[in-house]
């Protein structure tokens, strides 16, 4: 009955998972300023990816760490092909 009047329903269909991407290998290291918050390497958000559609949840929404040495005011690094984001997300697709 409850199901017959619920005005909204959630499934993990509708979820997108926040995924914090940095370099590095085998590396899950904690966002200090994010409790619970993993930031993790090109290899783990693989790993992620794989759980995520195991848990039935469509997507993810990659948020890179770029380094200092990477950051200028044009931001560059966002315009590279070969850029952090770029990398993760053909090692996603890829798997």
């Amino acid at each position: 009955l409850r199901d017959l009047v619920a005005e909204t329903t959630l499934s993990p269909a509708d979820l997108i998972w926040p995924v914090f991407v940095r370099d590095g290998e085998g590396v899950e290291e904690p966002v200090a300023s994010m409790p619970g918050v993993m930031r993790r390497s090109i290899d783990k958000v693989v790993e992620a990816a794989r759980e995520a559609a195991d848990l039935g949840i469509p997507a993810m929404c990659l948020f890179p760490y770029t380094s200092a040495e990477h950051r200028t005011a044009d931001c560059a690094e966002a315009w590279n092909p070969d850029n952090l984001s770029n990398r993760a997300t053909r090692a996603i697709k890829a798997a």
